[in-house]
């Protein structure tokens, strides 16, 4: 289903490649921001459900591979990681990434990311692209973690 979707998309017109390094840095710092999410949620699991702990550690560092995969498609486009995330703030919006739409918004972003790549003329790193797509919709989401593995009160 998810290739009909990809598939039933109108061709996007490309990006100037200083819009697609701006668009790439903000999906770097959401993927960031993910990071730190599951570390406050592996945290407050640590020990209460190690099982729950587990699984949100597993998908932090899924989601770190993510932020380097992307970080080098911004080197290899030829530009800088400019994207800042504060701690502090990510910490305190951890909740924001459990959201149901979180995971399916990041998704949607990396395939326009990779059609724009692809309009771009930059078809390897769209290909990269769509690997982190294939690796984010073949795991779970934080999400559907902790809606399995509720905090006690």
């Amino acid at each position: 289903m998810a290739t009909q979707k990809h598939a039933e998309r109108k061709p996007q017109a490309a990006p100037t490649q200083c819009e697609l390094l701006r668009l790439l840095n903000e999906d770097f710092a959401r993927e960031c921001r993910s990071v730190y999410a599951c570390a406050v949620y592996a945290e407050r699991y640590r020990r209460v459900n190690p099982v729950a702990a587990a699984a949100c550690k597993d998908l932090g560092e899924r989601d770190v591979a993510h932020a380097m995969a992307l970080c080098q498609i911004v080197y290899d486009l030829g530009g800088t990681v400019t994207a800042r995330v504060d701690d502090r703030e990510a910490v305190r919006q951890a909740d924001r990434v459990v959201r149901p739409r979180w995971w399916p918004e990041t998704v949607r972003r990396l395939r326009e990311r990779a059609d724009q790549l692809r309009a771009a003329g930059r078809p390897q790193l769209a290909s990269r692209v769509l690997q982190i797509v294939r690796l984010e919709e073949s795991a779970d989401d934080l999400d559907r973690i902790v809606r399995r593995h509720p905090e006690p009160n």
